[in-house]
């Protein structure tokens, strides 16, 4: 596999995100590909069967070797759900769906940490990042006790009057890999945006 990394700056946190790529690339990828590149800053996508890692400063929430890696390999497993779905999705549908194939590969630790630190730092301001902190808690389907932590922060967050509409809940608790079960998810995800809920 041809490895290649294009970073556009010396900073602290680009380096720390070169070295924890390093690291992961190592690691068993889980999509197939003969070459991969991490771009800093930039986004994640395939083409002609190659993988482009995309991370953005700000994506790193805590600048340590953990959470850059863990970052890093939530970007591998985005370009594994980008060639899988081989369409756009919402960000936030997407991060569901990519979390989801992580834990259901034994890392929850991973998005345990990384959502938990997201939340803990971020606070509910509009109506994307409400959704955001809802989708977060149908990422542990397989887990109750982290589904409800995460839902119980949400609610802490977002104060209970500023809750979603339980048919975007019912949708994004869904098996999202059926085609019928996204299409749902994504069109009420964007009429809430739409509508400024």
């Amino acid at each position: 596999m041809r490895i290649v990394k294009k970073i556009r700056s010396n900073s602290a946190t680009a380096r720390l995100l070169s070295k924890a790529f390093e690291h992961v690339v190592k690691e068993k990828t889980p999509v197939n590909t003969d070459y991969i590149e991490l771009d800093i800053p930039g986004s994640t996508y395939i083409k002609n069967g190659n993988v482009y890692l995309g991370v953005s400063y700000s994506d790193l929430i805590d600048k340590d070797l953990r959470t850059a890696k863990i970052i890093i390999r939530f970007e591998m497993f985005r370009a594994f759900v980008k060639k899988v779905i081989d369409r756009d999705i919402p960000r936030d549908i997407e991060d569901l769906i990519v979390a989801r194939e992580m834990i259901k590969r034994g890392l929850i630790e991973d998005v345990v940490y990384l959502f938990y630190t997201y939340v803990m730092k971020n606070a509910v301001f509009d109506i994307r990042s409400l959704m955001k902190f809802y989708t977060i808690p149908a990422m542990f389907l397989a887990d109750g006790s982290y589904e409800n932590l995460f839902y119980d922060i949400a609610e802490k967050k977002a104060g209970k009057k500023s809750k979603p509409p339980k048919k975007f809940l019912t949708s994004i608790y869904k098996d999202l890999t059926d085609e019928k079960n996204l299409e749902k998810a994504i069109k009420i995800y964007e009429e809430m945006l739409d509508a400024g809920y």
